[in-house]
């Protein structure tokens, strides 16, 4: 599952492929790219060596093969021999995030005890995985000081702007959570429920033309401006004056 059925924005006309990668300390990468069908797909993959922690990530690529920067979901499991499964989806993710930010920083995440591992799941909070602070947990792991799951809770992020003349212009952050948000007659605002991360922001006109396409960073519980938009010049009166000349 790579969208999220209560976003605003329809995602799934932008998610056409997939490409899953299945890594771990012991293994050499095996990848495969599918076809993803409203957003979501299922994979195969066959002679996965046998051992613990194979971190499973799910990265949304768009209709020319490119990623789309932020949509990537990611799980962690054993393989058995046998036939395995798993899912994976926001839920999942803020743990597959932790393995992975080990896995980079070089640790043996395969030879990892069931106390360690242990350890780590229960940092993890019961969240979304972009509110979920792996990359902390990752550090404080490796450094023997993990804290208490709810340390690692992320909030969500707000874009404010200023409107001048822009009735009928559409915001869009293109992350999981927030709702597009159309400009009335208001002459400020805001985009609520934004997920932190790197997501690009697009403002289209009331003709639907695209006017603006700035990649962002969101961090927890932080507002952003995205400064003013629209007519600047609506309802202003320009006064051209001309110099006289002296001979």
């Amino acid at each position: 599952l790579i969208v999220n059925d209560s976003r605003a924005l329809n995602i799934n006309d932008k998610i056409k492929n997939a490409k899953v990668t299945i890594s771990s300390s012991d293994m050499t990468d095996i990848t495969v790219d599918s076809e993803v069908n409203a957003g979501k797909g299922t994979f195969f993959f066959e002679k996965i060596p046998v051992g613990d922690n194979r971190v499973v990530t799910i990265q949304a690529l768009d209709e020319n093969g490119k990623n789309i920067s932020g949509w990537t979901m990611r799980n962690v499991l054993d393989i058995k021999a046998g036939s395995n499964s798993v899912v994976v989806d926001w839920k999942s993710t803020g743990l597959g995030n932790v393995y992975s930010e080990l896995l980079a920083k070089g640790e043996k995440i395969a030879n990892y005890t069931d106390a360690q591992d242990s350890s780590i799941k229960n940092a993890v909070p019961s969240a979304l995985g972009y509110y979920v602070d792996s990359a902390a947990i990752a550090n404080d792991f490796k450094n023997s000081s993990l804290k208490s799951s709810a340390s690692y809770k992320m909030t969500a992020a707000k874009l404010t702007y200023k409107s001048a003349g822009a009735t009928g212009y559409t915001i869009t952050v293109l992350d999981p959570t927030s709702a597009n948000k159309t400009i009335a007659s208001e002459s400020s605002g805001s985009v609520d429920n934004i997920a932190p991360g790197k997501w690009t922001v697009q403002v289209l006109d009331s003709g639907s033309e695209v006017i603006l396409n700035k990649s962002m960073t969101f961090d927890s519980d932080v507002s952003l401006d995205l400064g003013t938009i629209g007519n600047l010049l609506k309802d202003k009166v320009i006064i051209f004056i001309k110099g006289a000349s002296h001979i």
